[in-house]
């Protein structure tokens, strides 16, 4: 591995013990293996830190564990700009830390970016799951930019936690997103995003949430 992976995995995490776990071990589990993992802790008060530092602990090289003082708010875009500031990748994959990534995301997706290097953010399909990891429904999401942009105004056409995002696109590198509005964030930051390149969703079911 090079001393700047090429892709960089943030995944914050508030109160996720129950779940955890499994998110990192999906990304573990990747067939790309050439990203680093950072976690960031945004003040749990459950057992979630305990098993962030363990597996901190055997991926010593591979991960990047850090545990704030107080909860940066923002519905996890705090802990999320923290990531990416810590961030050393040239791509930025964002994971929620109660998801599970399938073993092929980052193959897939950094092989679109790498094909299409206009595109700023290249999502999934999504599977929905249970809290046993059971599929329960599915989001199918448009394909191509033009179809995307449609549906900007009805619902939110892209799923962030699956997404891998072109550093170099954004438009600043101080930050990943603008905190306004909470949970809503990430559907306020994507219109931004919208200004500095395409958007794709490939067509496989790459995220279960």
């Amino acid at each position: 591995m090079s001393k700047k992976p090429l892709i960089s995995v943030i995944m914050p995490v508030y109160n996720r013990s129950a779940y955890v776990a499994q998110a990192i071990e999906s990304i573990l589990s990747q067939t790309y293996n050439h990203f680093e993992l950072l976690i960031i802790d945004d003040c749990s008060t459950d057992k979630s830190w305990n098993i962030i530092a363990r597996y901190q602990k055997r991926h010593p090289f591979l991960i990047k564990a850090f545990r704030l003082k107080k909860n940066l708010g923002g519905g996890g875009s705090g802990a999320i700009n923290f990531g990416f500031k810590k961030s050393s990748g040239q791509f930025i994959a964002l994971m929620d830390s109660d998801d599970i990534s399938h073993p092929k995301r980052l193959e897939k997706q950094i092989q679109y970016l790498i094909n299409y290097p206009s595109t700023i953010m290249v999502g999934s399909q999504v599977n929905i799951i249970n809290h046993s990891g059971t599929i329960i429904g599915r989001k199918k999401l448009p394909l191509n930019h033009q179809q995307i942009y449609k549906q900007f105004s009805i619902i939110h056409p892209m799923v962030p936690p699956s997404c891998l995002i072109r550093k170099k696109l954004l438009p600043t590198t101080k930050q990943l997103y603008k905190i306004r509005f909470g949970l809503d964030d990430d559907y306020y930051n994507s219109f931004k995003f919208l200004n500095c390149g395409k958007f794709a969703n490939l067509q496989d079911y790459l995220l279960d949430s």
